[in-house]
């Protein structure tokens, strides 16, 4: 089996998705050749991580995503002849070999205002045609499901299958805060307690509206930070209190689970949310939005605000208590420990890959999770 991964994202810091195509691949590696796995990657070999060197590498012409769809996928696949590619919501203008297609969420259609006029006429050009192309569908939850058959009614949903994502291995809890601590203070100049916001500073993750709630806590709790961790794609200026780190390497992500208060994750539309297990994974509190797919995901161990009030409130909660003593269900902690894997997804995925290329139906494959 030879595979043609859409992995033009890695190195290009571009958080969730660069994490998922990332993941993907090693965790595929344990179960196919790496060098039948093609990697359409935007930076040539030699200036990707040494993880990837044993695999095979395509790297195009010119990087932009018009030329990706009607021109670099169709090159590699030339070059290559992989037996399918799988790609992230546009597939290649022309169809020549058998389509995997992972969409990640709906929310350009359920908040069209919060994407930028690239991205919106993008989607409307080529997302359609992508769909219909596509020979399965996989999506990280059964909200994302479900909103792909509300708005795509044409969509065939045996055809949709959903294989959970999960944290990065190196986000793991870390026993000794003394370390943690130390960590910080050197490396960030944090010795305050904080909470912290993991993501790209973008419209639809609220970080306005974070930044509001959180300024009702100070009256009572004045030394407390906010700490944002990822990309400023809004230019938020730093305050005192507020902290904006931009992009940190994964090692110095991990240092910031285990300090932080908690997770804040008030994002208005997501289709899976990878800090939330990644704050599973750190037994860091979490405090999300009151949207579906995080009650998909966390259930009840997160603390679930619908507003800013209720987010300063849950706030709140969390200065006035022990953080180790906040009463979050470990049991189902330890339930969800072994759903979100990424060598479960894998290889869930490689069989899906299987059953494409033996023409078996896909249907039921997954979607009891």
């Amino acid at each position: 089996m030879k595979i043609l991964l859409d992995a033009h994202m890695l190195g290009q810091k571009e958080t969730g998705n660069e994490r998922y195509w990332k993941n993907l691949a090693l965790s595929l590696a344990k179960f196919i050749n790496p060098k039948n796995i093609i990697l359409y990657s935007n930076l040539p070999k030699e200036k990707l991580s040494k993880e990837f060197q044993k695999f095979t590498v395509f790297t195009p012409k010119f990087k932009n995503g018009l030329y990706r769809i009607f021109f670099g996928f169709n090159q590699a696949i030339k070059k290559f002849k992989p037996d399918l590619i799988h790609v992230q919501n546009f597939a290649p203008f022309k169809k020549t070999i058998p389509i995997v297609n992972t969409v990640h969420d709906v929310c350009f259609k359920t908040y069209p205002e919060k994407f930028s006029a690239k991205s919106k006429t993008a989607f409307d050009l080529f997302f359609n045609s992508s769909l219909k192309k596509s020979d399965a569908i996989i999506v990280p939850s059964k909200f994302v499901k479900n909103m792909l058959l509300k708005y795509y009614p044409f969509l065939n949903e045996k055809k949709i299958v959903v294989t959970y994502e999960a944290a990065d291995p190196i986000f793991k809890y870390i026993k000794n805060k003394n370390k943690v601590k130390k960590f910080l203070k050197e490396k960030f100049n944090i010795s305050d307690n904080y909470f912290l916001v993991v993501g790209n500073i973008e419209p639809r993750k609220k970080p306005k509206e974070i930044i509001e709630a959180f300024k009702k806590i100070l009256e009572k709790y004045p030394k407390t930070l906010l700490v944002f961790a990822g990309p400023n794609k809004l230019k938020l200026k730093e305050e005192k209190n507020i902290r904006i780190l931009e992009y940190v390497s994964d090692k110095e992500l991990n240092y910031l689970y285990n300090g932080a208060l908690a997770l804040i994750y008030f994002s208005l539309c997501e289709g899976f949310g990878l800090p939330l297990v990644e704050a599973l994974k750190t037994k860091t509190p979490i405090i999300c939005s009151d949207i579906p797919v995080f009650k998909e995901i966390v259930k009840d161990i997160g603390l679930f605000a619908e507003d800013k009030v209720q987010l300063a409130q849950k706030m709140l909660f969390v200065l006035n208590s022990n953080k180790d003593k906040i009463k979050f269900n470990y049991l189902l902690r330890k339930k969800t420990k072994n759903k979100f894997d990424w060598l479960k997804m894998s290889k869930q995925i490689k069989n899906i890959y299987k059953k494409i290329l033996k023409n078996t139906p896909i249907y039921n494959l997954y979607n009891d999770q």
